[in-house]
């Protein structure tokens, strides 16, 4: 799964950010056959910025991009939701998974 930052380290801290663009960075760049992800990359640029609302709305509006371009691998999916979106009850693949739990139901 995704590793966690210390605690002292405070999600809301520059430091945090910083820590989560070098990581998705790194898992980034061995995609596409060494070609990376644009997608992540926009995002990783907007967390060293400091601009966490423009990375989220990346992450919102890339969702798709980012499924497709990961395939079964989802290790930068797991990324995002638990470490920028922080295991908010509303993230990019949350209705993916509400519908999932709906057709499960049925």
């Amino acid at each position: 799964m995704t590793e966690k930052y210390p605690k002292e380290l405070k999600q809301e801290s520059q430091e945090y950010y910083n820590r989560l663009a070098d990581k998705l960075n790194a898992l980034q760049k061995v995609k596409n056959d060494g070609r990376g992800m644009n997608c992540v990359r926009a995002i990783v640029l907007e967390l060293l910025r400091g601009d966490i609302g423009s990375a989220k709305a990346i992450a919102w509006n890339e969702q798709d991009k980012i499924n497709d371009a990961l395939g079964m691998n989802k290790d930068i999916k797991e990324v995002i939701i638990h470490e920028l979106f922080c295991d908010e009850k509303e993230h990019p693949w949350s209705i993916e998974e509400k519908i999932k739990n709906w057709k499960n139901k049925k």
